[in-house]
């Protein structure tokens, strides 16, 4: 690391910034350019050009700045275990469903469409269940009920403006 002296273009003041030898000595124009940071210096932030023998040639203040968005990576809690392709029976789930069914699930997942499937066939809740949870793998939040025919005739009107898919017993 190298101390360097640099003054503000704005308001004079003078102040020292450390920075990486090897970043300007390797710059291939040889000049670099560094963001001195507010309130490192001064109460603004501006550039400073610096060349290879690590002089400053220039600094200016910046008309903008655009500052970067901060993505955070949510781990997924120890509690909630992603499926895998053992617990999803696609066999059972293909001979029950199209592709056009599964296409217009994705697609309300996708838009955040609030999701009512009726299933009168129980233990096809569970693999429906898995099968989401695989593809998604908490990349979003998506809000699906599965619930029975009897249970949604009792509730039907908190259920407006959704998408319902109805799986009925084969007769």
């Amino acid at each position: 690391m190298e101390t360097i002296k640099i003054q503000c273009p704005l308001y004079l003041k003078k102040g020292f910034i450390e920075i990486e030898e090897s970043l300007v000595k390797t710059s291939q124009r040889g000049i670099t350019a560094f963001n001195v940071l507010e309130h490192l210096i001064c109460d603004h932030s501006f550039v400073a050009y610096i060349d290879k023998n690590l002089m400053v040639r220039d600094s200016f203040i910046v008309d903008f700045t655009i500052e970067l968005p901060q993505f955070s990576m949510d781990v997924p809690s120890q509690n909630s275990e992603i499926p895998n392709e053992k617990m999803i029976n696609l066999y059972l789930l293909l001979l029950n469903f199209n592709a056009d069914w599964f296409a217009k699930i994705l697609r309300c997942c996708f838009y955040r469409t609030k999701l009512v499937i009726i299933n009168d066939l129980n233990f096809l809740t569970s693999h429906i269940i898995n099968l989401l949870e695989f593809i998604f793998q908490n990349a979003f939040e998506i809000n699906i009920t599965i619930m029975s025919s009897e249970d949604y005739k009792k509730h039907k009107k908190n259920y407006i403006m959704i998408m319902l898919f109805l799986i009925k017993k084969k007769s």
